[in-house]
């Protein structure tokens, strides 16, 4: 398709709706309704004219790539090449800062701010040092412009960036307070996220990432957990290593028009180049964590104290494999020895902008963008078709919905997709969306500088943004081992939802490709945080199936938002080789979870995979199906959880307390009834199934909780002479204890069937005695219980409590006239048992007390009752007697 007939097909189709839509009105003649039809046609076939493949090679991509330096000359539209190419007419071309002048205004001095990270991304004010530090901000906008340096802003009681490792003598818990003790001096604040590191203590509950709670003083600190010893967890520990991250928050006021900022620093007097960011602030954690980035070619490597212009990228209109080119625009700067690239960005874009949801073919040998490429053509939704790659040195956006998707499906191969079409290159971004609904599948999103990466950024104020990836590779860090701060995704836009679904989501190690590295960074690779201008939070999030590997992570950051986080899940993960918890929350503001996770494999490294590194519990967690963390280490981390909802967990939380599992088993449990044995296996035994409660538990009134009966016996029948029950009819019967607030428990078989005759109409109906009953339920039905009902009442009655026998009665005489059957329905499930607790108190067979001494009676509360081992009949209990029961009344035991 042509360019020029592409331009003309949305108008022409306007065209032919609107005279069809003249004639849908008008009379409809036989003419009339030819001429309608005729129109559709035409309508449809220049639909789907619009709608077809096109070939972005066709657009004029290039055929070799080519590179040098040129000069242009303001206000002309030539570029003198230093030397010949292969550059052809009809390509595109960027030399940069050879476009329009840049609008933008110099930032002003930033404000450094000493700190510590807090978790995620997170910082909070550190202690004062006495370390220098100073920096200037550069401002730039999408299309290559940047400023001049700001004025720089400095501190001087900063400390020594990045990790800080310290040695830890001891700790201790007491409920859920942990306090360490350090072997110097730790330099640590309230606030401050630490990771005590895996394998180094002598008990493992203690490892992982914390929130320092409190620091009494300079070698000691403390953090809360979900452990607590008053629900079983250990108490103390030696040895260890903590480390945490020292770094400095340099912010500043946002520039009017800026797309992102670059940072220089860290000396006064000598501002290299060492950071980039889409948001007025950056975290410095110094080298070697903030070494080895990418940056454009074009940004200078030291703090520039003057602008430069945009790029100029135009079509070449002449001159060709030639030193001399002929441009479709004029320079907006007179340059010399500035750089001139191919450039696939403009191609790209008129083969977007032809055709409105028609697929965009992007061939084998792939396309490579050397400008900041903006598909934004109103009301325009785009679709790519990817049988190679797109290489990225600037950014591409979408502005409008998204499909993209390749002519490659995914082979089988863990942790990745050979051979899948990427997104790839060093742009920070690679990709940026300004709205949705935003659909990637069977591509590759690979930011191949080795530290500092951003595949994807969601930055918009949109709610109504809905991305979902399917088969979808993220990958930071080239696989090299300084990929410290490199991330996969950052979504700020507050929109509406999230899918995520048979995904990959890697980095490169900071540090060896060891579990040595575990803990050396807190960067996550994704990250969901509120939307800038007003603070709302992320839309819901859903990860189906996918890995994480080395930082591979999705922090959910509620910022100071008081919304929460909402409804979210993760189902079927695998981790390799983490290096930090797969799911993080962050922030200040309500640490609503409301996360379902299920089906959780951790692999390889120790690591725990959900943390809390919030200020407050996080609630709403629900876990089920979780293998064991390598080294059997917690699955939780961090400050505590709270009403967690666990099934089937098969290694060590991390959480003892606010808690409630369920169907977890286990190798061996001596339980006294199926496993009677201190060792080994029992007949009749095995892994017994367990709910553990650790957690208030409320029970609504009038309910309750009670323990099952055992089940009685099948009740006998015998036929009598005499009677009126009714002649040639089979009858069984079964009986159900009735407890002592009314409750009816489980039913007996209906096995032995009687039949009266003509002459026998009278039966016996025995039953077994079973122990601690207020009565019992007599049921009738017909052969082995069919059409059970009840109860047969013993006096003529169907009320509570004469439709019910006796305790003292094990039989009953049937017959016809001095009893009928109520008629009820069975009830389905057991109602009560002998053992039971609602709010009128504790029904129980029998109450068996842990004998206690004499002298460890203790002073209880009035009215507390305990068996006394030696004491004596007396008032007051005395020591040296056989036993007695001890009462405590008017502030002394009695035993009398």
């Amino acid at each position: 398709m042509s360019e020029q007939n592409s331009s003309k097909t949305p108008r022409a189709l306007l065209f032919v709706a609107g005279f069809c839509h003249f004639l849908g009105v008008s009379s409809l003649s036989t003419m009339m309704k030819s001429l309608l039809s005729l129109c559709f046609l035409l309508a449809l076939g220049r639909g789907a004219y619009a709608r077809q493949t096109v070939d972005v090679r066709t657009f004029g991509t290039y055929a070799t790539f080519s590179s040098t330096t040129a000069t242009t000359t303001l206000g002309q539209p030539t570029a003198s090449l230093d030397e010949v190419q292969s550059f052809k007419n009809g390509e595109y071309v960027t030399i940069f800062h050879a476009g329009p002048p840049c609008r933008l205004s110099v930032p002003g001095a930033p404000a450094v701010t000493p700190s510590v990270n807090a978790g995620g991304l997170g910082t909070v004010s550190a202690r004062s040092g006495s370390a220098g530090f100073a920096y200037e901000i550069v401002a730039a906008d999408k299309f290559g412009c940047y400023t001049a340096a700001s004025a720089s802003g400095s501190t001087s009681t900063g400390n020594a960036l990045g990790v800080q490792s310290i040695s830890i003598i001891s700790g201790t818990r007491t409920d859920n307070l942990q306090t360490i003790e350090t072997a110097a001096a730790h330099g640590l604040v309230v606030g401050q996220m630490v990771y005590i590191k895996y394998f180094s203590t002598s008990d493992g509950s203690f490892e992982g990432t914390w929130k320092v709670y409190t620091v009494p003083d300079r070698t000691h600190f403390t953090f809360l957990s979900s452990l607590d010893t008053r629900a079983g967890a250990s108490t103390a520990f030696t040895g260890g290593t903590m480390i945490g991250f020292n770094a400095n928050r340099i912010s500043w006021t946002a520039v009017p028009g800026a797309w992102k900022y670059y940072i220089y620093g860290r000396t006064a007097g000598r501002f290299a180049r060492i950071g980039q960011s889409l948001f007025p602030y950056w975290v410095d954690y110094g080298s070697p964590m903030n070494d080895n980035q990418t940056f454009p070619a074009w940004i200078p490597t030291t703090a520039p104290s003057v602008g430069a212009n945009d790029h100029l990228t135009s079509r070449i209109v002449f001159g060709g494999g030639t030193k001399t080119l002929t441009l479709a625009t004029d320079a907006g700067a007179s340059l010399s020895g500035v750089a001139i690239k191919s450039d696939d960005g403009p191609a790209l874009k008129a083969a977007a902008s032809t055709t409105n949801g028609g697929r965009v073919y992007i061939p084998p040998a792939g396309i490579i963008l050397n400008s900041y490429t903006l598909l934004n053509q109103q009301f325009f939704t785009y679709n790519f078709d990817m049988a190679g790659s797109i290489t990225l040195y600037d950014t591409l956006e979408f502005d409008g919905g998204v499909n993209v998707t390749s002519s490659n499906s995914p082979p089988s191969m863990a942790f990745n997709w050979a051979n899948t079409p990427q997104f790839t290159g060093t742009a920070y971004p690679l990709i940026s969306t300004a709205s949705g609904p935003n659909h990637f599948e069977k591509v590759a999103l690979n930011c191949t500088a080795l530290n500092g990466c951003l595949d994807y950024a969601a930055v918009a104020d949109d709610s109504n943004i809905n991305d979902t990836f399917e088969y979808v590779v993220w990958a930071t860090g080239a696989g090299q081992t300084s990929d410290c701060i490199g991330q996969n995704a950052i979504f700020a836009t507050g929109g509406f939802s999230f899918r995520f679904r048979f995904n990959t989501f890697t980095t490169s190690p900071c540090g060896p490709n060891s579990e040595t590295s575990v803990g050396l960074s807190p960067i996550p690779s994704i990250v969901f945080t509120p939307r800038l201008s007003d603070n709302t939070p992320t839309g819901n999030v859903g990860i189906q199936s996918s890995w994480f590997l080395n930082r591979g992570a999705f922090d959910f950051d509620s910022g100071t938002s008081n919304l929460g986080v909402p409804y979210s899940w993760m189902n079927d993960a695998q981790t390799q080789n983490s290096l930090m918890p797969i799911l993080q929350f962050t922030g200040t503001g309500l640490a609503q979870g409301d996360f379902a996770i299920h089906g959780i494999n951790p692999a390889d490294y120790p690591s725990a995979m959900i943390a809390n590194y919030t200020n407050k519990p996080v609630t709403g967690i629900s876990v089920s199906e979780i293998t064991a963390v390598q080294g059997g280490k917690n699955f939780f981390t961090g400050n505590p959880f709270s009403g967690v909802v666990g099934n089937n967990i098969q290694t060590s939380l991390g959480i003892n307390r606010d808690v409630t599992i369920g169907g977890a088993t286990t190798s061996f449990i001596v339980d006294g009834v199926f496993n009677t044995q201190p060792a080994g296996f029992t007949p009749g035994g095995g892994n017994i199934g367990f709910q553990n409660f650790n957690a208030v538990t409320s029970i609504g009134n009038p309910y309750k909780l009670f323990v099952n009966g055992t089940k009685p016996a099948a009740a006998t029948c015998s036929i009598g002479s005499g009677g009126a029950i009714a002649p040639d009819t089979t009858y069984s019967f079964a009986v159900a204890p009735v407890w002592w607030d009314n409750s009816v428990g489980g039913f007996g078989p209906f096995i032995n069937n009687c039949r009266t005759t003509s002459e026998n109409r009278t039966i016996t109906i025995k039953w077994t005695d079973i122990p601690g009953v207020k009565g019992y339920y007599l049921a009738v039905g017909g052969p082995n219980g069919l059409n059970a009902s009840g109860p047969l009442s013993p006096i003529n009655t169907c009320q509570v409590w004469g439709a019910y026998h006796p305790a003292t009665s094990t039989s009953f005489v049937w017959t016809g006239s001095n009893s009928y059957n109520c008629g009820g329905s069975l009830p389905a499930a057991p109602g009560g048992g002998p053992t039971m607790m609602n709010a009128d108190g504790f029904y129980a067979p029998q109450l068996l007390l842990t004998p206690v001494l004499f002298k460890n009676l203790g002073t209880s509360d009035n009215f507390t009752i305990k068996m006394c081992a030696d004491c004596t009949l007396s008032n007051p209990c005395a020591g040296g007697g056989t036993g007695a029961l001890a009462k405590r009344l008017n502030n002394r035991w009695v035993c009398n």
